[in-house]
């Protein structure tokens, strides 16, 4: 009973590549096959940004730097659509429906990250916030410290419209 009353409150979606894409709304697809493994949530995790299409901005943090959830917002900017996930790749996720952004949205986002900082090539993967987004013909991953994000980062998650556990510079 207490398994079919999570399913019933918890909404799980199937885990993938194209992670908070769809415009279709969450569906319960219930569990993986066991417990949290760090080492093979951090490869998820790295294929998850390195599978990042042209189209597509992709944000991965993890809460108090714990890699077996990671926190993603996906852009795709052809279709004007932002989603976000918690995403266990042991167990599931759980994630929104697409919100739609308005042309002027897509435009800011798009000149955001043609003027990002430098990235911090020393941060540890669980202490990132990582960027995976295409400029000029090659994918980029950025790593910022989640404890000083740069302030133009801030723009992406406001227009994500998602309030994230990263803090940013002063």
């Amino acid at each position: 009973m207490f398994i079919r009353s999570l399913l019933l409150v918890t909404t799980v979606l199937v885990l993938g590549d194209s992670i908070g894409t769809s415009e279709e709304p969450p569906k319960v697809v219930g569990f993986g096959a066991g417990p949290p493994d760090a080492d093979g949530d951090q490869n998820y995790f790295r294929r998850h940004l390195s599978k990042c299409p042209e189209n597509e901005l992709r944000c991965l943090w993890f809460n108090d730097g714990v890699t077996s959830i990671g926190q993603t917002m996906t852009f795709d900017l052809d279709r004007a659509i932002v989603r976000d996930a918690s995403v266990a790749p042991s167990w599931g996720s759980q994630g929104s429906p697409a919100r739609k952004l308005t042309h002027h949205q897509v435009i800011v986002v798009r000149e955001t990250l043609a003027s990002l900082p430098k990235a911090d090539p020393k941060v540890s993967f669980a202490g990132a916030l990582h960027l995976a987004f295409w400029s000029d013909g090659k994918l980029k991953i950025l790593d910022y410290p989640v404890g000083t994000v740069p302030l133009s980062v801030r723009r992406l998650f406001d227009i994500g419209g998602i309030d994230s556990s990263v803090k940013y510079e002063k």
